[in-house]
């Protein structure tokens, strides 16, 4: 299925089931959820990027392949054992955080 720029409705079972994947990963040692630590607080993250299938996909995606530039040229590390369901909800969890 194509991503699109949509807006899509985050339900709450996924930004429950994405915080606790987000704490069983190693997410904390780089993020926390209002202050920068190593990559951008997750707050920032869902400032910059609204809900929609498309940036669910791209975040979903750095996730599992790690990457760097869009916060700083620091290295996200990769997560290839993580399924692309998990980290869109992850992602979905991030986007919810939204202020």
């Amino acid at each position: 299925m194509k991503s699109t720029s949509r807006p899509i409705e985050i339900q709450k079972e996924d930004s429950i089931h994405g915080l606790a994947l987000f704490a069983r990963n190693d997410c904390y040692a780089c993020h926390q959820v209002e202050d920068k630590l190593v990559g951008p607080s997750l707050i920032s993250v869902s400032k910059k990027y609204n809900a929609t299938e498309k940036n669910v996909a791209m975040l979903s995606e750095k996730i599992i392949m790690g990457g760097a530039g869009s916060w700083s040229e620091i290295m996200m590390t990769p997560h290839p054992s993580l399924s692309e369901a998990d980290a869109e909800t992850i992602v979905k969890y991030i986007l919810t955080l939204k202020k």
